[in-house]
């Protein structure tokens, strides 16, 4: 649902960049219309979805693949379609097979409108 080969109207157009030698990663993410399903705010799942992503992009090394196993944390369902936003991620560890992310999802005030802790494994 994210990543450079999703055109207009396909996925969640989340573009995660700038990896640098501390990992952390961002991107900015304007809701589309359709995710609110008819509503006024962004549906929540739309936005555990949107916080999945970045974490892979902190964590992958060079072509390495892996899946999420586990995502905790916490959503405020209270972003327009249409407002823009910044989403994040950043590398937290590893041990074997197991990688450690962290995402959050920022509101354009600033405000932090959602944040969770990932396991993803290696395949």
């Amino acid at each position: 649902m994210c990543g450079l080969a999703r055109a207009a109207g396909d996925g969640l157009r989340v573009f995660p960049g700038g990896a640098g030698d501390d990992g952390l990663v961002g991107a900015p993410w304007v809701p589309d219309h359709e995710l609110a399903g008819g509503g006024a705010r962004v549906r929540p799942e739309f936005l555990w979805a949107v916080l999945d992503c970045p974490g892979y992009f902190a964590i992958a090394r060079g072509g390495e693949k892996a899946v999420l196993g586990r995502i905790v944390g916490e959503v405020d369902p209270t972003i327009a379609p249409g407002e823009r936003c910044v989403v994040v991620g950043w590398p937290i560890g590893r041990s074997g097979r197991k990688l450690q992310a962290g995402t959050a999802i920022f509101d354009e005030s600033g405000t932090r409108r959602g944040v969770s802790l990932q396991t993803w494994i290696t395949i």
